[in-house]
């Protein structure tokens, strides 16, 4: 009994801090409506365990824990699945404001004595850097001999 006492305190703890913590945990209403549905599952599995034993022999498993377990595997899976999804949407969102950023700060920046200005809306065809002369020269429409005549003329 007194274990009973216990888990419905701490569903009750649980279901008042998903329900009032609005800020802290951003939950949408179609999850906060799942979470009450399954604290409403607990606080009934807890006050009568018979349940939970009728409805695995009607689904075919041995006993109402395993049940309850095989539920709480799905369950997880679910969880971690949608925690990757948001963290991997949170690093592309990262990855965005850092490019912004390293290209807010590199255009506010002032070109270094005698190098001249850099224009940095090309910044998009970065592999220029690491093309041979000629190849950068092919592409712009220059000829071999004339990017030949420049790299020698450097």
């Amino acid at each position: 009994m007194l274990i009973k006492i216990l888990l419905l305190l701490g569903v009750g703890v649980l279901a008042l801090w998903v329900l009032r913590n609005r800020h802290g945990v951003a939950v949408r209403a179609g999850a906060r409506i799942l979470l009450v549905g399954g604290l409403l599952a607990a606080v009934v599995a807890i006050l009568f365990p018979d349940i939970t034993q009728a409805a695995a022999e009607i689904l075919g498993v041995t006993r109402g824990t395993d049940l309850l377990l095989y539920a709480l595997v799905i369950v997880f899976a679910f969880f971690a699945v949608g925690v990757w999804l948001r963290f991997r949407e949170l690093e592309r969102r990262l990855a965005a404001v850092a490019r912004t950023s390293a290209l807010a700060q590199a255009s506010a920046m002032p070109a270094p004595p005698g190098s001249g200005t850099r224009d940095l809306s090309d910044l998009d065809d970065v592999d220029d850097v690491h093309q041979p002369d000629t190849q950068r020269a092919a592409r712009d429409g220059q000829s071999h001999s004339a990017a030949a005549r420049a790299g020698k003329a450097a």
